[in-house]
Formats: structure tokens, sequence, C-alpha cells
């Protein structure tokens, strides 16, 4: 007899973590070929395909085999994003909500996601601003329209031309309620507001919390590190008990100000995403600063002739 496994899995959950494993050329429905995987969500997953009929390349977010009967986030999506018109947020060209594979199918974004582009050493503010921009002002747009993106994150930014905010499976109007357990550690919890790491009924928890994730994902990027330290089991989120750790001092000073009045705890005194793009637009536009490789070096080629080619 084979013993018994310790702590199995669920076969409910096994079930619904099960994924679909589309090969590429195999369609998902009738017109729509599989080309490559892009992603998997808890209960979803994302291919990118061909569409027929469109003539077009799609991003396809289909529920996963154990979730087909989980369509009122693919519902809400679809209806949040028929409310959305920005250069930034993706296009829905179609939806099925019934059938075996409830699907939706998007504007596909061409690109790394900035998790793909963080790395081990901070990047330019000239290579961070034209993203952040393009997120602010789509949060903006969201913000407009009282709805929040509520899952603000490196992963849930396409760095295309212009860059896009995805992923609106947890998006929802300012005015729906959703209750928050404490007790369970969210996922991506320091991309999480304050407000979103506390027990208790979310209403009135809106916009800032998205300002908050922007902020956070600005800071990664000219930091390369989190502003917090990595939670304890057991105590709080860090953002409930630290201060964001001061960012490199060579940043320009608006910059480094807009980040982190962005990380402020209390919602109420974080800049709007409208705000943030007002102060974001005139840095982007700035000429580009030389990188301190290349001021070292253009100041070497003065005394070296053969590296004045290097910079040519």
């Amino acid at each position: 007899m084979k013993p018994a496994e310790a702590n199995p899995e669920p076969e409910a959950q096994r079930d619904q973590d099960a994924g679909w494993d589309f090969g590429q050329g195999e369609e998902i429905v009738p017109g729509r070929v599989a080309l490559r995987h892009l992603g998997t969500g808890r209960r979803s997953e994302g291919y990118l395909c061909w569409d027929r009929r469109l003539g077009a390349l799609v991003a396809v977010k289909v529920l996963r085999p154990g979730a087909t009967e989980q369509t009122k986030a693919l519902t809400r999506e679809l209806e949040v994003l028929g409310s959305l018109e920005h250069p930034s947020v993706p296009l829905c060209f179609d939806a099925c909500t019934e059938g075996p594979r409830p699907h939706l199918v998007l504007e596909y974004a061409p690109g790394p996601s900035l998790r793909d582009a963080l790395d081990d050493a901070p990047l330019e503010p000239a290579d961070v601003l034209p993203w952040a921009l393009a997120v602010a002002g789509a949060l903006h747009h969201l913000a407009s329209r009282s709805i929040v993106h509520w899952d603000v994150k490196p992963e849930n930014i396409v760095l295309s031309s212009p860059a896009k905010l995805i992923d609106f499976g947890t998006a929802r109007e300012r005015h729906e309620s959703k209750h928050y357990d404490a007790t369970r550690p969210p996922r991506t919890s320091h991309y999480k507001a304050p407000e979103q790491c506390e027990a208790g009924d979310s209403a009135g928890r809106g916009a800032p919390a998205d300002v908050w994730g922007l902020g956070m994902c600005i800071y990664e990027a000219l930091a390369a590190r989190s502003p917090f330290p990595k939670r304890v089991q057991g105590e709080r989120a860090p953002q409930l008990v630290h201060q964001p750790a001061p960012l490199p001092r060579e940043l320009p000073a608006k910059l480094t100000e807009t980040v982190l009045e962005c990380l402020r705890r209390e919602p109420g005194e974080r800049p709007s995403a409208a705000e943030v793009a007002a102060r974001l637009e005139p840095l982007a536009n700035e000429p580009r600063a030389e990188s301190r490789a290349r001021v070292y070096l253009r100041r070497a080629a003065q005394r070296v002739p053969i590296l004045r080619d290097r910079l040519e």
C-alpha cells in the first residue's frame, strides 16, 4: 500500500491549479490559435494567439480547467475594460463567458514586464520616467471613471510603447466593497497599500492604493531594492510598521519627493495619480543625462585619444 502523503493538497485545489497546456498551433477555440504561453494566474492563464477573424496577434486570458465556472471576475473585467479608453490600458476585442473555455481576447502588448527588467542594479531615471508617466496617466483615467485596479505591481506593467497596465482581474468600481482577512497575508504583500493589509471592509479604500503600488514600482526600479524589510512570519506587514528607506542621494530631488509621497502611510496624504503625472511629466521631458559610466569615459577620452572612438 502506498504511504499517505504528508499534508496532501485538496483535490479541488489541484483541479483548479491544473493548466490547459495548449501547444503551439493548437486552437483554444475555433479561429484562435495558441502560439506560446504568456503567464499563469490563480484562476486563469494567458496565451499569445493568432486570431484569424481579426487577422492579428492577441492575448487570450482563459480560465483554467478547474475554474471555468468562476466567470464572475471575468465578466467584471470585461465590463471594466469596456468602460476605459486609454493608450496604456489594453483593449478588449472579444469575450466568451460561457462554454468549456471562458476567455477574454485582449490587445497584445509586446515587450517585457517591469519585473523582467528589474535587476540588481538601479535603472536610470530616464529609463524609468516614460513608463512611470504612462502608468500614472492610466491610473488617473481609472480614477476619473471611479475604478480601482487594486494590483499595481511590476508583473502587471508591460514595457511596450507606450507602457501598459495589464491584468484587470481584481479591478472594481470604487464603491464596490471587498472584505480582507488580515490573518492571510496577501500575495505580493509589499505592493499592497497599508489600508489593504488590514482586516475589515474595503469601502473607501480606492485610488490611493493604486498610487501606492505605482510608488513601489518606481522605488524598486530606481533603488534596485524594496523600501521595506521582508515580512517576518507572524508579524504585521512591514508597510504598517516601517517608514520607507531613503532613495539614493544622486536622484533628482523632485523625483525622490514624489516617490516617497506615494508611499505615505495615510491614503489621504498621497498625491493623486493626476498629481503624480503632472510632477513626472517635466522630469521625463528633460534632456537625458549621461550615465556615470559615460561621464567617466568622456573624461578619460580627454587624456586617452583611443577612447574617443567609443564615444562617437
